[in-house]
């Protein structure tokens, strides 16, 4: 499975690019941080999410806690 890493969208092995937004695809992480509001997936350079704008968790981070930055 690969992933988008500008906007998080997830495509199988097979593809190269984003159909969404043309970026090149990466291998999905272990580490990744997850968008408390709608569930995208982000490498953990990511900050805020590309699909609603919200902080992103921490990597592995699951309860919704966000520390304080």
């Amino acid at each position: 499975m690969k992933s988008c890493p500008q906007c998080g969208r997830r495509y199988d092995d097979e593809h190269g690019f984003c159909g969404e937004c043309g970026v090149p695809l990466e291998e999905m992480v272990a580490e990744y941080k997850t968008c408390p509001q709608c569930g995208s997936h982000y490498a953990e350079e990511h900050t805020f999410c590309g699909e609603c704008g919200a902080r992103l968790e921490e990597p592995g981070n699951s309860n919704g806690f966000q520390p304080n930055p």
